[in-house]
């Protein structure tokens, strides 16, 4: 039976996460829902025991809940603009003090931004598009003209400072690269593990290709460690 929810088991803990829609998933299965599963994996991009964790386009919650068990004493600032995803990412993160909410677009400037669904030109990969009504795969490249939300820009570098950033995970529905170019200081200073949620057939849609993201990586010195479906791991080399 399909629901809008589902229980993440994370350790000894079951949390009752909150979706946009009806889906089925497994609980238990992929990295994001075990606590454990989610350390070793990112061990191999040298995040250890991070004291501060960048969740960029956090969506409902589900990364931002798995790094808070991952890691209680660390802080996880989950960035996420759209105010349909920030209702739910509210909801499923108050058990835990150790994530903070920003409610703000990442990019490469500072500004104001118009965010929409994309067209199904835009994702082809994303079946049923046109039938969608959540929030998250809305864009700042997106050019359907629905759910438009205007929505505050500001850099990672702006946000974070000086503080010491162990771990970066981006999934902005194609705004990555931007996202990467507003995050100089801390890629060159910090050198955090990167991880890249991408899907490489909707990259089109900012105008840049997985390539030129590899390269814009190699550019800050990170080795590309390895690829699980969507998701690109890196480590400061």
């Amino acid at each position: 039976m399909k629901e809008n929810r589902f229980i993440m088991t994370l350790g000894d803990r079951k949390i009752e996460m909150w979706l946009h829609r009806p889906q089925t998933i497994a609980s238990g299965s992929g990295m994001v829902f075990g606590y454990k599963k989610t350390k070793n994996f990112l061990k191999i991009i040298g995040v250890d025991e991070p004291t501060l964790v960048l969740d960029v386009g956090a969506n409902v919650g589900i990364y931002a809940v798995a790094y808070a068990m991952a890691w209680p004493k660390a802080k996880i600032l989950a960035i996420e603009p759209i105010p349909g995803n920030l209702e739910l990412l509210r909801k499923n993160t108050a058990p835990f003090p150790n994530i903070e909410i920003l409610p703000v677009a990442a990019s490469d400037k500072a500004g104001t931004v118009t965010m929409q669904m994309p067209t199904p030109e835009q994702l082809p990969v994303h079946l049923g598009i046109d039938e969608r009504t959540d929030f998250d795969i809305m864009s700042i490249h997106g050019l359907s003209g629905r759910y438009k939300q205007e929505v505050e820009c500001v850099t990672l570098d702006e946000i974070v400072g000086s503080d010491p950033v162990g771990l970066l995970k981006i999934d902005v529905e194609a705004h990555e690269y931007y996202v990467l170019k507003g995050a100089d200081s801390i890629l060159n200073n910090q050198r955090p593990g990167v991880f890249l949620e991408v899907v490489p057939e909707n990259q089109k849609m900012s105008g840049h290709s997985m390539e030129e993201l590899f390269l814009l990586m190699a550019s800050y010195r990170y080795a590309y460690m390895t690829s699980s479906h969507i998701n690109q791991l890196f480590r400061p080399a």
